[in-house]
């Protein structure tokens, strides 16, 4: 068996694969700072998880109300600073829509709230103020 091995692996085929040593040695380093450099540029960004939820209020006696619901939940590590709302619509013509700071369902609200990990914020406005009905 070492005769069959020491015919195969005779010097020519060493040094045949000895050529590929330097080029995944250079491949495994490209990798690594690639990775790194993926995780140290994520670990700045700001990551928001935000939900706007349609609920109707049916109070006894009253009649109901729809109101829209803004939920924002910080998932990253940066603490984030909300200082508006803002929304787009439709696929091939975007509309761009931005709640006035300070006024939010004809409600003052504060104008930005600091966020930090894991914290969340809500809002909450009449949905007459974000819907228009055809006539």
């Amino acid at each position: 068996m070492s005769d069959l091995f020491q015919k195969i692996m005779d010097k020519e085929t060493w040094q045949f694969i000895n050529t590929f040593a330097p080029w995944l040695s250079a491949i495994g380093t490209i990798s690594a700072v690639i990775v790194s450099l993926y995780f140290s540029t994520k670990s700045r960004r700001i990551d928001l998880k935000v939900d706007a939820v349609l609920n109707t209020i049916v109070p006894q006696g009253m009649p109901n109300r729809d109101y829209v619901t803004i939920s924002v939940v910080n998932m990253g590590h940066r603490a984030a600073t909300i200082t508006n709302i803002g929304w787009r619509i439709g696929f091939f013509r975007k509309r761009h829509f931005v709640q006035v700071p300070g006024v939010l369902g004809g409600q003052i609200q504060k104008t930005s709230r600091k966020i930090s990990n894991s914290d969340h914020s809500l809002y909450e406005s009449p949905s007459f103020h974000f819907c228009r009905e055809k006539v």
